[in-house]
């Protein structure tokens, strides 16, 4: 797949405005040796269908049984919640045990709590008879722990994905070999490539080969995608501070969509009810072609300030 070109349907797509005013462009990114940033490979620019204007965002909560002790942190002092947190998350746990120890100074209830967790702890542990036995005493006495139920925020709920079907009916045999080079141009970049494990100077390097794929030790990954919409034939330029409006021959994106991989392909050559060929070429009448993206980035404020 040469790294300049650019494959579209229809051919028309440039010059026929009124009826394609909008489009949509998937460029793939191809990686370079000794470079973190993918060079622009090709592009296959198309028509722009009706489910490439829907965005999806989600974020992920859960409801937790936060416990006595937790209810109880809960209530210390902001500056001693972050160093005990900070102190959890880096794995610091005498530091993590200081700033409990700072906490009981904030809170009057964190002694007690941690005798009512530890007990709670406890009695979850006893299992059998025992257990069965405080079950039944805390129903006698109509009276259970309290859970300190609470919704926590457990981040975003996952990659954006996008999804595109068309509908290709080429109109000449030309628009057929361009179909038929989009096609492969999705397959291609979306499937890894066989790597070789040679030995070097510095120890083993990894380049790619033509091994055979059953026995080759590794493969490079495939290609990601730059996709972009053009409304009106306009481009979209980044808007990085401020969500004004563009002017001249630029608009204001509906949303971005970050660098993405190809993560399923679907190809139907029987759209028209049938198996049905050019004559000249045996080209197919009509191709139906269905990808299915995810975005490599996650969405934070930043990134949605910017158009995303």
């Amino acid at each position: 797949m040469g790294t300049s070109r650019l494959y579209k349907f229809p051919l028309d797509l440039d010059s026929n405005s009124e009826e394609y005013p909008h489009r949509i462009t998937f460029q793939a990114l191809e990686s370079r040796a000794g470079s973190p940033t993918p060079a622009p490979g090709g592009m296959v620019a198309l028509y722009l269908p009706p489910e490439a204007l829907k965005a999806a965002y989600t974020q992920s909560y859960g409801d937790v049984d936060m416990g006595s002790l937790g209810i109880a942190l809960a209530g210390v002092d902001r500056g001693v919640a972050q160093n005990i947190v900070g102190a959890g998350m880096s794995g610091d746990m005498e530091g993590m045990m200081k700033a409990l120890e700072g906490a009981k100074g904030s809170s009057g209830n964190i002694g007690q709590s941690l005798i009512a967790a530890t007990a709670k702890e406890t009695i979850g542990k006893l299992g059998g008879a025992a257990g069965t036995a405080v079950q039944a005493l805390s129903k006698k006495v109509g009276v259970i722990m309290n859970p300190h139920k609470a919704m926590i925020y457990q981040g975003p709920g996952g990659f954006r994905t996008f999804s595109y079907t068309f509908n290709m009916s080429p109109q000449s045999a030309q628009e057929a070999h361009a179909v038929s080079h989009i096609v492969q141009f999705f397959k291609y970049h979306m499937h890894p490539g066989v790597a070789g494990i040679t030995a070097g100077s510095g120890g083993n390097a990894i380049t790619a080969g033509k091994n055979n794929i059953n026995t080759s030790a590794a493969l490079t990954y495939p290609e990601e995608f730059e996709i972009k919409m053009l409304i009106n034939n306009k481009k979209d330029r980044r808007s990085v501070l401020n969500n004004n409006e563009m002017s001249g021959g630029y608009m204001k994106p509906l949303f971005r969509i970050g660098k993405s991989v190809l993560e399923s392909f679907s190809v139907d050559y029987a759209t028209s009810g049938g198996a049905a060929f050019f004559a000249d070429g045996g080209e197919p009448v009509t191709t139906t072609i269905s990808l299915g993206f995810k975005e490599t980035i996650l969405m934070t404020k930043q990134t949605i300030k910017v158009g995303y």
